[in-house]
């Protein structure tokens, strides 16, 4: 399958804040009925190199999940994530090397009841 995100960002000094859909599907196995998943997002920065986030995400099923994540700025262009989404709960942490406007991700979800799911991802914007 191929999925992409769209989203519509706002960031101030201090606080950010993101309404996107997330899985809008490109290339659908045959018989496959899933819909896009909306979600909403807000960021507090209280110091420099450190994020929290919380946001709602509503599941392709239309079951609700709530997000709790931290961001941790380790060096200029590495950064450190550390989550949970519940709903079924889901562990997360990931590593983010960027430059300039361009931003390498890679993640790792240790799902319970499921298997773990490593996520790769490429972003560009200022």
């Amino acid at each position: 399958r191929v999925d992409f995100n769209l989203g519509l960002s706002y960031s101030g000094k201090k606080l950010a804040g993101m309404l996107a859909l997330d899985r809008i599907n490109l290339k659908k196995p045959y018989g496959e009925t899933e819909k896009a998943e909306p979600m909403i997002l807000g960021s507090y920065n209280p110091a420099n190199g450190m994020i929290f986030t919380t946001g709602y995400k509503e599941s392709f099923t239309g079951e609700g999940r709530w997000l709790f994540k931290q961001d941790i700025s380790i060096i200029n262009g590495l950064g450190l994530e550390l989550g949970y989404m519940n709903n079924p709960g889901i562990l997360q942490w990931g590593l983010d090397l960027s430059w300039k406007s361009l931003k390498l991700s890679f993640g790792y979800n240790a799902v319970s009841r499921l298997n773990d799911t490593m996520v790769m991802g490429l972003s560009w914007g200022n």
